[in-house]
């Protein structure tokens, strides 16, 4: 054999070596980037998990957020809500008194006086608190016994009508102080 033969046999017998080598490349390649795929779809994982986390997180804060100036609102409307109502009870009993301490009280002016007292004493249940519907309700009371009598066709003396007030203007006084607690605290 000579040189050229020699040469093309060695040259027949590279051919497989250099195709195994290039299946050794690309097999390389492949486990390469199949690595550099899951490599790559752990971090879009992590990645994914963060953002939801971080979604979860701001949705939550904003909830409470959404509660708190919601509870805040709540406060500030009990709070006007009562003002108002307890502001009618006082005027209703300016007038009940009004009414009463009159030189000669009309019967019908009376029972109408005391019908006011009566509404502000429902209006102020409805928004409370509890300790300020008693007393409320205590004032109803008092102011119930004068009415009857007017109501009934008694006319009750000077000096009869001054005790009852006596006795309104203490609850009256009790009421003021109540409700500037209830007024300080309107979560109650």
């Amino acid at each position: 054999m000579d040189a050229t033969g020699v040469a093309a046999l060695l040259a027949l017998a590279g051919i497989p070596v250099s195709v195994l080598l290039t299946r050794w490349q690309m097999r390389a390649a492949l486990r390469q980037t199949e690595a550099g795929h899951h490599t790559a779809m752990e971090v879009a994982a992590a990645n994914h998990r963060s953002a939801l986390e971080a979604a979860e997180a701001g949705h939550r804060h904003a909830l409470e957020l959404a509660r708190a100036q919601t509870r805040m609102e709540r406060a500030r409307w009990l709070a006007e809500t009562r003002r108002v109502e307890y502001r009618f009870l006082q005027n209703s009993l300016a007038q009940y008194r009004r009414v009463l301490m009159a030189a000669e009280p009309l019967p019908e002016e009376v029972v109408s006086a005391f019908d006011e007292v009566h509404h502000g004493v429902n209006l102020i249940e409805a928004v409370g608190p509890e300790e300020v519907h008693r007393l409320a309700a205590r004032i109803l009371t008092a102011c119930r016994v004068p009415a009857a009598a007017y109501q009934f066709g008694a006319a009750p003396s000077p000096d009869d009508r001054e005790r009852w007030w006596a006795r309104i203007k203490t609850l009256r006084h009790d009421f003021h102080d109540t409700t500037k607690k209830a007024l300080d605290e309107p979560w109650q």
